[in-house]
This record gives structure tokens, sequence and C-alpha cells, in this order.
């Protein structure tokens, strides 16, 4: 990617709730994001040393402690829609 000015990114994820009879509930979370010039940080995985979100201060994925990655991070959004939706169904 180098020498490209638009490095935006983003990353979804979906998880799925079905039951037999063929009901399915699916929630999405979505982070967005830019690519870095270049890896920083040595935690996460995959991507994360690249990934820099819009939101929060400016570091990218490998450069936060776990619990700072979950609160913005695209799977944990999806699963804490999952989460609320099965606390009002009461599952």
């Amino acid at each position: 990617m180098n020498g490209l000015d638009d490095r935006r990114a983003y990353f979804l994820s979906a998880v799925a709730y079905s039951k037999p009879g063929g009901f399915v509930k699916v929630f999405t979370g979505k982070i967005e994001g830019f690519i870095t010039n270049r890896p920083r940080g040595h935690g996460g995985f995959g991507f994360d040393p690249i990934f820099k979100p819009m939101e929060g201060d400016g570091r990218t994925f490998a450069e936060m402690d776990l619990s700072e990655k979950n609160r913005l991070s695209h799977r944990a959004r999806a699963f804490r829609k999952l989460a609320l939706w099965l606390k009002q169904k009461k599952i």
C-alpha cells in the first residue's frame, strides 16, 4: 500500500443465533479505521499491528491492551448486540 493516499479500512463481523425450525437472527459489528504505514505494537494478532481505529487515541489495536481493544472491536460489538438481544428475550 506504499504510495496510496486512501488507507481507509473497516472490519465487519457477524454472529448469528438460530433455533430449530429455521429461525435465524444475525448481529453485526463494524469498526472503521486506517491501515498504518508500518506495523506498530506487539499485542493482538493478524491485522492488529497495522489497523488504527478511527475511534480512539491514534494507537493500533496491537498497541492497546485487550480490554481497550475489546471496547472497540468489531467482534465485541457483534457479540454485545447478541448478548443484549438474548437478555431482552430472556433466552
